[in-house]
């Protein structure tokens, strides 16, 4: 009896699997990798990429538009220009772009320009948190926190890897 709810059990899972990979694989696929600088416009974006999960207005009178993928450790960003054309594609959750976080000096909206919507926002003390998650060296799991003042100001970051109990290895 037991057998045979285990046999029609790895049935759904055999049925299954496939869609949910299918799933898995072509939100993966969604790189911009097709895209052009200079040549694609907004429609191709979304007709490539789909819907931003968010968009910035930038300062230059253009727009980020951010497609966080992985489970939220790849965030894509497109930057479009006044003309509605790419200007550029990139990933955002690495060691590149968070060198360009500067205390106090960076503000809120810079930082969400920047990097685009954090994994997770909290509040500790009179500062909020911003914590995005990302794959150092593209394979291990860490965290970036971001602290933010009460004047919209980065007030710091820290850099947590996630697999051995915090510490970073930098020393």
């Amino acid at each position: 009896m037991e057998l045979k709810g285990a046999a029609r059990c790895l049935t759904r899972m055999k049925r299954t699997l496939p869609f949910v990979l299918g799933i898995f694989l072509a939100g993966c696929a969604a790189d911009g990798r097709h895209l052009q600088a200079g040549i694609s416009d907004s429609a191709q974006v979304r007709q490539e990429m789909g819907a931003p999960s968010e968009t910035v207005k930038l300062a230059n009178g253009g727009q980020a538009w951010f497609y966080p993928k992985g489970l939220g450790r790849i965030t894509y960003r497109v930057e479009l220009g006044p003309d509605d054309r790419v200007r550029a594609v990139e990933q955002v959750l690495d060691e590149y772009h968070f060198d360009r976080i500067q205390a106090g000096k960076t503000t809120k909206d810079e930082l969400r320009a920047l990097l685009g919507p954090p994994f997770m926002v909290w509040r500790m003390g009179n500062e909020d948190v911003w914590e995005y998650r990302y794959l150092w060296a593209q394979s291990s799991p860490w965290t970036l926190r971001v602290g933010i003042g009460a004047n919209d100001i980065v007030t710091g970051q820290a850099r947590i890897g996630e697999l051995n109990g915090g510490n970073d290895g930098r020393g």
